[in-house]
């Protein structure tokens, strides 16, 4: 689509000078709205997987939710000139190429008709002349809106067409026919990705599985260099392309999907020559191991953490005796300093420190205790923005003395979770204090609590300006801190009670931002069915 053709549809629709004032005119009454028609957006996105999919990270998520409230604030101010279409389309290309599901566009321009709307009611009076000239501008502009979104899917698709038939005309689409007819059965229904490249690296098979778990449709690679696009290691590729039919070769590496994530593969690369092709021939076949290694990850956790808590367990059991009898001496000291007339004033301050230390390590010994003996999981249904709230209430007043600014970003709909309530709060609550904690000495330290929902997930994000955690440090570590009175068991818990809900925990960190997510599965929405 060219500027000449976008003009074009302008006329067809009937857009004029007089729509863009109109629009002009009406874009204030929209800006105050714009971050909360976008946070509603991606709220929506989130929901369906295949969505989802396409998104790297949360970071990427803002950062589009940006983009969505400029495209918003454009749309209505204008000027709707040649570099106007030139940007629309540039983020038509976009959307194509990273693989959104073109009736998602459908939907998309159908929520912001909704919120467009919306605001529209409330900014003119009913039936007045201006709301109803504001609101065939704005079907105006959409309409025209959705026409580029839609001719840039034309286009990208017509591009893969023209790629194929040019394929045709050279001969290897023949050629990959006639090898899929000859594996088609039992590749097609292999759990594996199985991929068979020429001596120039062309891709001659790309199977169901091989798709399914990078994002790639077969067409979208054969006329490009796989192995640089889904390996990312070096010696890897090296490896694959070394390989003879007197070499096959079996290892492990990173395969890259098109959302930019990463799985473990192992991989199994044998050769032949074919005869017909007149080549060597490379089969490449992975098996994915990610949720392998991840189970794995968790039973290592788990067992050591059991080990942990079982020295936790009879450590507190032999401190928890003398402590009792020491406090109860303790206590008899006390008394008896109270009946003299005029006690020492060393041996009173001796008597304080003491009980206050004893009390302190009562606690130590409780918090091992807690560690080393788990209670089994309460699950109840909870509604996600109660449980947070809960939590920042019970920790504001902590944070206004610390000097922190605590906010709470719910999301936009009611969230509920399948969760043990108390030890979800417990997770918040360390975390939570974490952040507290790390902004120590920052100019104007502030903690962030998020909570959204993608696909059937809930995500819950702890974010702090403090001074970050360096690469390696192994803060889940049981007994690991960096905090001059502390246990080192805070997020070891917090890491046993994620993984006893079937959840994750992950962070990054650079100085000035430090983000723990967490992740509890078979969260939905109140009105889902």
């Amino acid at each position: 689509m060219n500027f000449e053709s976008f003009q074009e549809m302008q006329r067809y629709v009937g857009w004029s000078h007089r729509d863009a004032e109109v629009l002009a005119r009406f874009s204030p009454q929209v800006t105050p709205y714009l971050e909360a028609i976008s946070d509603e957006f991606y709220e929506c996105i989130r929901a369906f997987p295949d969505a989802v999919r396409v998104l790297r990270d949360e970071a990427q998520v803002q950062r589009l939710q940006k983009t969505l409230q400029r495209w918003l604030q454009e749309l209505l101010d204008g000027p709707h000139d040649r570099a106007y279409f030139e940007r629309r389309r540039s983020i038509g290309e976009v959307h194509a190429r990273i693989g959104v599901p073109q009736r998602f566009v459908f939907t998309a321009m159908s929520i912001l008709r909704q919120h467009l709307e919306q605001i529209l009611v409330k900014s003119y009076p009913a039936g007045s002349e201006i709301q109803e000239r504001t609101r065939k501008a704005l079907d105006r502009a959409l309409d025209v809106e959705l026409a580029v979104m839609l001719e840039t899917y034309r286009e990208s698709w017509l591009e893969r067409i023209q790629r194929l038939d040019r394929m045709e005309r050279e001969g290897i689409s023949q050629r990959l026919a006639a090898a899929q007819e000859r594996y088609r059965d039992a590749i097609e229904s292999a759990q594996a990705l199985i991929l068979v490249l020429d001596e120039r690296e062309n891709l001659l098979l790309w199977n169901r599985m091989a798709a399914q778990v990078t994002g790639y449709a077969r067409d979208e690679l054969l006329d490009r260099l796989p192995l640089e696009m889904l390996i990312p290691d070096e010696e890897a590729r090296r490896k694959i392309r070394e390989v003879t039919p007197e070499t096959p070769t079996t290892f492990e590496a990173t395969l890259r999907i098109r959302s930019g994530r990463d799985h473990h593969v192992r991989w199994l690369v044998s050769a032949n020559h074919d005869h017909e092709l007149g080549g060597l021939l490379r089969y490449v076949i992975g098996v994915d191991l990610t949720e392998a290694h991840e189970a794995a990850q968790r039973a290592r956790n788990t067992e050591r953490l059991a080990a942990i808590g079982t020295m936790a367990a009879g450590l507190a059991h032999e401190i928890r005796n003398p402590l009792n009898a020491a406090s109860l001496h303790v206590t008899l000291l006390e008394r008896s300093l109270k009946r003299l007339a005029e006690p020492p004033a060393t041996a009173v301050d001796a008597a304080s420190v003491l009980r206050s230390e004893i009390q302190r390590l009562s606690s130590l010994v409780n918090e091992f205790l807690d560690f080393a003996r788990p209670k089994p999981l309460r699950l109840g249904e909870h509604a996600l923005c109660e449980l947070c709230t809960s939590v920042l209430e019970l920790l504001r007043p902590d944070a206004e003395a610390a000097g922190v600014k605590i906010q709470f970003s719910p999301p936009r709909r009611p969230i509920w979770i399948k969760v043990d309530g108390e030890r979800f709060r417990q997770v918040l609550i360390n975390l939570l204090r974490n952040a507290i904690e790390a902004t120590r000495g920052t100019p104007e330290p502030r903690v962030t609590l998020r909570a959204r929902r993608s696909a059937s997930w809930a995500e819950i994000d702890v974010e702090d300006n403090g001074k970050g955690i360096a690469e390696g440090t192994p803060i889940f570590d049981a007994f690991y801190t960096s905090k001059e009175t502390g246990t080192g068991l805070g997020l070891s818990i917090v890491h046993r009670i994620i993984d006893d809900h079937g959840g994750s925990i992950g962070y990054r960190s650079t100085p000035g931002e430090t983000v723990f997510t967490i992740r509890f599965p078979g969260a939905y929405f109140v009105n889902d069915d």
